[in-house]
Order: structure tokens, then sequence, then C-alpha cells
């Protein structure tokens, strides 16, 4: 079991993840489908005919700027022997983004930017290709490629945790060791003893051999006690469930998921 097609979506200004999903799709013989983009500004001083040529400008430098990070990249993966394709898609935030995980959906896993507050576009590629696009969400660390040989599972006994640790089998077969860490246990199940149990039933049934580890919330944030448990553990990749809801598109990936992103920049994996 392995992962056949991998996607990363690249926003301006440049491929930060195209390293490490290059690196991915070598190591695992896979195809990578690489996705340039650009989100189109527009001017909200709106003219008699419906648009203004500030807007026209502003669309055809973002238009531009998507090219060329396109053609940087596709001149980066002609030197490699794995194959691939790169397209460009653009439009408003929202649509850039619905089409980006359109694009990704067809792929196993999907190797984004690490969506911080201030880079929109990353922000929303990653919630739409999580919450519509159904694929499970590589972060790797900044200019790295994770080697995936202690596999820390955040567990919550949740559906989402569930979903994870399901499309994370193929990095977790081949782990030299994996952790399923419970916090706060009593929140989880009725009989602590039990928590994190049936988990690790259903992995040593995949030949995944584990330890569970309940942990005691003594920090104020879950977030806090889960990169602590993971320094501890020495991982080298988190995998967890993200729990999102459908508001009007606010924050659709909620409390733990996010504090984990800006609380430590480890690799994590990430299924809804």
């Amino acid at each position: 079991m392995t992962y056949r097609t991998l996607s990363t979506i690249v926003p301006p200004p440049g491929p930060e993840t195209v390293d490490a999903a290059v690196a991915l799709a070598e190591r695992w013989g896979a195809h990578l489908d690489v996705i340039c983009a650009g989100e189109i500004h527009a001017d909200p001083a709106w003219g008699p005919e419906g648009i203004s040529m500030l807007s026209v400008t502003l669309a055809e430098a973002d238009t531009e700027a998507c090219e060329k990070v396109e053609a940087a990249i596709r001149k980066r993966l002609e030197r490699e022997s794995i194959a691939w394709t790169c397209r460009s898609v653009t439009g408003p935030l929202g649509e850039a983004a619905r089409q980006a995980a359109r694009a990704a959906r067809y792929s196993d896993l999907a190797i984004l930017p690490r969506p911080l507050p201030d880079q929109l576009l990353a922000e929303a590629a990653f919630e739409t290709v999580l919450l519509e696009a159904k694929v499970p969400v590589l972060l790797p660390a900044e200019g790295a490629t994770p080697s995936f040989e202690r596999i820390m599972i955040a567990w919550d006994e949740s559906d989402e945790s569930m979903t994870a640790v399901r499309t994370a089998l193929p990095l977790l077969q081949t782990a030299d060791a994996v952790q399923v860490v419970v916090v706060d246990p009593k929140r989880h199940s009725p009989d602590t003893a039990d928590a994190g149990h049936p988990v690790a039933v259903y992995l040593s049934r995949h030949d995944v051999h584990c330890e569970i580890a309940q942990v005691p919330r003594v920090l104020p944030r879950i977030s806090e006690t889960l990169v602590q448990s993971a320094r501890e553990f020495e991982a080298d990749l988190v995998v967890m469930g993200a729990y999102g809801h459908s508001r009007v598109r606010e924050a659709l990936i909620g409390g733990v998921t996010r504090e984990m992103i800006k609380r430590t920049d480890l690799p994590l994996f990430v299924a809804h």
C-alpha cells in the first residue's frame, strides 16, 4: 500500500513545497501534480461598465505572476526523472482555492504550504482540499523532507482522527516507531484503561505496532500538551484529524488543528 499520485499547490511567490513533493514522489515512485494557484485581485471601485481599468491591470499582473511561477517550476521539474504535470489556476480567492482543490482531488496525498494567517490563498487551499476534496494533507517543515521514522498519532476517538490514521497507513507501516497519544483520556473513554486500545488493535492488524501514551492535560491548551509529547517522543511526523465546521467561510479548520500549525514546525499529516 502506497501513495501513487501526489499533488502540491503552489501560490506565488514560489515553490515552497516543490522540493519536498519531488523527493517524496521519487521515494515512492509516484506521479506528481503541481498546481500553481494565483489569486486575482479586483479594484473595489467599479466603473460604469462593471469593471475598472485598475481591475484589469491587477488581474493581468496576478496572472503574469502565476505564469512565472509555473514556468520556473516546469524548468525545475524537467531535470527530474519522476512523472509529473504542472498547471495554473487563477481567480478570486475562494474560486482559486476551489479550482486548486478540484485539481488535487485525484491525488492520494496533497503536500501543501503551512496555512499561516497572513497567507490567505494557502489557508483557503488547505481548508478546501481537506473539507471539500477530502484529500489528506501533509504540511512539511520548511526546507526539509520528513523521514517518517518516528510518528506520533494525536488520538481523540473522533471520526477525523480515524480517517487520519487510515489514510496515513502507508507511512505508519514503514515507520520505526509509532506512538498513540491520548490527552486527558477521561474525555474520550469511560474506562481510561481502554483509551487508545481499539486503534492500537486496528493498527496491529495492518502490521503497525505502537505504544499508547495516556497523557494528563497539565498545560492550558491540548495543542501545547501534544507538542510537548511529540518532542519527548522525538517524533518527525504528527498524524491528526482536522475538525472542521461549515459556518460562513471563517476559520473552518478549528481549535487544536490551528493551534498545532501555529505552535510547531514539525511536519503534520492532517485528514478530515
